[in-house]
């Protein structure tokens, strides 16, 4: 499933070029985890509606280049999710750049937020937990690693340690907010999904 999430980042690398949008898909895959995490179900309708904030426009404003790789990129994502396995953060092996690299996890973090929000408006109502996920993800969009000052090998360590914490952020709060789909299985109070025969 990776392979099949980083070949479908790429494509929309592709597909934002071709449509000369001014965005990184770490935008989009950090929105789109926001959003699962924050309960919206597996519907490309609804997904359509709530990412076509990010684009300032609506679902028929999108290219059908764009729309279909959005839909596929969300579906890909979701399985991640409902399958419980590791998620995939597909910019996470390219450090060649470092600015890029810092820039990314930011922007990720910050969309994450903003598509959790967008989809759970409870936002006084969090757990603990969420809220602890909010403050370090608000902090990894100011986070500076001086990577000027750094080498690449201790920069590519710090910055592991960001990507396996942005995973561990989206899959606990999909544990406790994810749509509870009876299709994959019921939620426990551990909110761990049990499939369902």
């Amino acid at each position: 499933m990776s392979e099949e999430v980083r070949k479908s980042y790429t494509d929309g690398m592709c597909v934002m070029i071709d449509d000369r949008l001014p965005y990184d898909c770490a935008e989009i895959h950090g929105f789109i985890c926001g959003l699962i995490a924050g309960g919206c179900p597996n519907d490309h309708h609804e997904f359509l509606k709530h990412i076509s904030s990010i684009f300032g426009t609506s679902e028929e404003g999108f290219s059908p280049a764009m729309k279909g790789w959005l839909i596929r990129f969300f579906a890909l994502v979701y399985e991640e999710f409902v399958a419980e396995e590791e998620l995939t953060i597909p910019f996470e092996d390219d450090t060649s750049d470092m600015e890029k690299s810092l820039y990314r996890v930011s922007e990720w973090s910050d969309n994450f937020m903003s598509g959790f929000s967008s989809y759970h408006h409870s936002a006084g109502k969090l757990s603990k937990d969420m809220e602890e996920i909010f403050r370090d993800l608000s902090a990894i969009t100011s986070v500076d690693l001086d990577a000027g000052s750094m080498e690449q090998n201790e920069f590519d360590e710090n910055y592991t340690t960001i990507c396996e914490h942005l995973k561990s952020c989206a899959q606990l709060g999909f544990a406790q907010y994810g749509f509870n789909d009876p299709r994959f299985g019921v939620r426990t109070e551990s909110g761990k999904l049990l499939a369902t025969s």
